[in-house]
């Protein structure tokens, strides 16, 4: 249960950065319908990343 409880903060997080993003966008007066593609490639690249970066760097 506590397992759960965790995922369900990590996940939410990161959809509620996306929302005040989407928030911000919006109330500038910009329709930014492009925020799921956003975190896709946002997602694919920190993977990317972790994937070349030599083990044991910090």
């Amino acid at each position: 249960m506590l397992l759960l409880i965790q995922y369900t903060i990590i996940f939410a997080s990161v959809l509620c950065l996306v929302a005040l993003g989407g928030c911000f966008s919006e109330h500038s007066g910009v329709i930014n319908l492009g925020l799921e593609g956003i975190m896709v490639m946002g997602a694919l690249g920190g993977a990317v990343t972790m994937f070349l970066l030599p083990a044991g760097t910090s």
